[in-house]
């Protein structure tokens, strides 16, 4: 709402005369304005634009671009002045507050909040005011809410956490970064992750080396993809196709999984554990037993244990019987130990002899 003593100015203008606001562009960007413009031509009519006294637009940049797209010469304005440049954001961001936003949107007016705030804060500071006064921006639009100044931002503009905010706005950091490189196509890749997928989507994928990144990101720019797990699971079936280690049924594998890659849906919790194979007659698929459970790993996840000495056979044989039975948390650890060896000393190997003798006693009548 503009102050009692703002001076506003309502009249017409020539909508060619009139100037984007710089940062309307860099937050919310190219609309689509086709339904807008059908709307238009039908009522012939739109509700004033508002506009600074040096033409600039602080609401209505989807009206002024339907006014040119149809050629007029003349549409409403409301004229307001600003007492800086601050006010003008301050509006400008106010005016958008219930319009659809994609998740990048969002962002960038939480930024540009922030950068309210922090100018608001300085000069409370300059002025001796304390922080908390009631014309404080976030204590106004935070209802009542505590919390530091990223979490009121994220919520006023429905991101959610501060956290999850300051998650988005390392992958929007790296959309502008492909954008100023030229690298247009993985700058859309990151933006459809981000708008179309979920934040920490796009920021685990942040968080993997460059060489993966670039990998799935092509794979999404070129619609092999949809989603960085689509696009990881081409890749991975495409490295084990690739992968000339065998295995057959029989054979002992241990889980070797690269912790970088963490849209393979493997369960990265059975990494060190080795287990026998069932089948691999899936193509690039290979079904492990590890005694509680069996699970589908790709060849390239695995590694095979060559030559195992009868005790590790003997041993594995023991260990993926006993871990389908109904164990307590100290059997479970001992197992645990085990199934993460090729080797053996003497005690580890009586306790799996005394564990096997408890597991396996005949259940008395009665008991």
């Amino acid at each position: 709402m503009p102050s009692p003593d703002a001076k506003i100015t309502l009249t017409t203008v020539d909508p060619k005369s009139l100037k984007a606001h710089p940062r309307y562009l860099k937050i919310y960007g190219q609309m689509n304005i086709e339904e807008l413009v059908e709307q238009i031509q039908l009522s012939n009519w739109i509700n004033p634009i508002l506009i600074t006294p040096k033409q600039v637009i602080i609401s209505g940049h989807r009206r002024w671009q339907a006014a040119l797209q149809l050629n007029w010469d003349s549409i409403p304005v409301e004229i307001r002045a600003f007492p800086n440049r601050l006010s003008e954001l301050e509006a400008l961001l106010s005016e958008n507050l219930a319009r659809p936003k994609t998740r990048e949107q969002k962002v960038r007016e939480a930024n540009s909040w922030k950068e309210v705030e922090s100018a608001r804060a300085k000069q409370r500071q300059e002025a001796g005011l304390k922080i908390d006064e009631p014309d404080n921006l976030m204590e106004i639009f935070s209802e009542g809410r505590k919390g530091t100044t990223r979490d009121l931002v994220a919520a006023k503009v429905g991101i959610g956490s501060g956290v999850t905010y300051t998650k988005a706005t390392k992958v929007v950091a790296q959309i502008d970064t492909e954008t100023k490189a030229g690298n247009e196509e993985w700058a859309d890749a990151w933006r459809s992750i981000l708008n179309t997928v979920s934040i920490q989507a796009a920021y685990s994928l942040l968080k993997l080396p460059r060489k993966q990144q670039k990998q799935i990101l092509d794979l999404i720019a070129t619609g092999a993809a949809r989603t960085p797990k689509e696009a990881a699971l081409l890749l991975a079936e495409e490295a084990s196709l690739d992968d000339p280690r065998l295995f057959v049924p029989g054979d002992l594998a241990q889980v070797n999984i690269d912790p970088n890659l963490t849209f393979v849906p493997s369960d990265l919790r059975w990494n060190g554990y080795w287990g026998r194979v069932e089948d691999s007659r899936t193509q690039g698929l290979i079904v492990l037993n590890l005694g509680s459970e069996m699970l589908q790993f790709y060849s390239r996840d695995l590694v095979e244990i060559d030559e195992p000495s009868d005790e590790l056979l003997q041993v594995a044989s023991k260990v993926l019987r006993l871990r389908s039975l109904d164990l307590d948390e100290l059997e479970v650890a001992l197992l645990d130990v085990l199934q993460q060896r090729l080797e053996f000393t003497p005690r580890q190997l009586l306790h799996l002899e005394y564990l096997e003798k408890v597991l396996t006693l005949p259940q008395l009548p009665g008991t």
